[in-house]
């Protein structure tokens, strides 16, 4: 496959290695492809997710009921929903849970497995808040976390940059912003470790193709690990709360992934064209 591939036309070679990068990256972070297109649709109509009519939902209504005290506010219901949900809801990244980069589940769901991260517990508790009879309850959602707005108040760690919220009955989708992006980015160090692994092996393999030199494709290789533990690095230490950002070790990695990539891009051009200065040499 690598000569034949190597003697394609040049477009056809572009797109063909765009082609097997794309199942690739699509297979480590959506190997579930069934879970994937029930993603897409619980997107399209996330108000389907939110459940409030579930039995389950009436006796865990029940029980928070038994627990609040008969002067309690409309503040003490919200944080009484909230703490209910942290203490029965287990926090699970989707990548374990579902196998899938990202999956937003119906409050059943959520209920069935008993564990979720952020997008589960807030499906979970704008269900529960429905049934309690506050009927704005509903998502809101950003590139890094989704919470839960009622009655002109936020519950579940609410933030500030708002990229997905319901205003009068339509959705509404904005742009992040920068700091929201670089929370969203960090979060890689919490990814599989191996599945990112994949996606880098299989981007500088194909940007070194057609080259056969083992050697440079191992250099390539080592500059591209040292960039993305330095990547993983700053992930682990990125506090989206802090003033200063700390952009160094993450400027720094992605230089040394964009060295690693143009390295494996020229490797070819660069390996015969320094084979053809030494030939010369050795016949004289």
């Amino acid at each position: 496959m690598w000569t034949r591939l190597a003697c394609l036309p040049l477009v056809w070679r572009v797109l063909v290695k765009w082609l097997l990068l794309g199942l690739v990256t699509s297979f480590a972070l959506f190997p579930n492809l069934v879970l994937l297109l029930r993603h897409i649709q619980h997107l399209r109509n996330v108000e389907a997710l939110i459940q409030p009519d579930l039995p389950q939902i009436a006796d865990i209504n029940r029980e928070i009921a038994a627990k609040l005290k008969p002067d309690a506010t409309m503040k003490d219901e919200f944080r009484a929903v909230e703490r209910w949900v942290y203490e029965h809801i287990h926090y699970e990244y989707d990548w374990f849970n579902w196998g899938n980069l990202d999956y937003w589940p119906t409050a059943a769901e959520v209920l069935e497995r008993k564990r979720e991260d952020c997008d589960g517990q807030a499906v979970l508790a704008a269900s529960i808040l429905r049934a309690r009879g506050f009927k704005t309850a509903h998502i809101v959602a950003n590139l890094q976390h989704v919470w839960v707005a009622v009655d002109g108040d936020e519950l579940m760690g609410p933030q500030k940059d708002k990229n997905f919220r319901r205003v009068a009955g339509r959705t509404v989708l904005t742009l992040p912003q920068w700091r929201t992006v670089l929370a969203g980015s960090s979060m890689i160090c919490k990814f599989p470790a191996l599945r990112s692994l994949l996606i880098l092996a299989a981007a500088l393999v194909l940007a070194y193709h057609p080259c056969r030199n083992l050697t440079g494709l191992l250099a390539v290789f080592t500059v591209a690990l040292v960039g993305f533990i330095l990547l993983l690095d700053w992930g682990n230490r990125f506090d989206a709360r802090s003033p200063t950002l700390a952009l160094g070790p993450l400027i720094g990695s992605l230089i040394l992934l964009a060295d690693a990539l143009v390295g494996a891009l020229l490797a070819e051009r660069f390996l015969s064209r320094k084979s053809s200065v030494i030939e010369p040499r050795a016949a004289s």
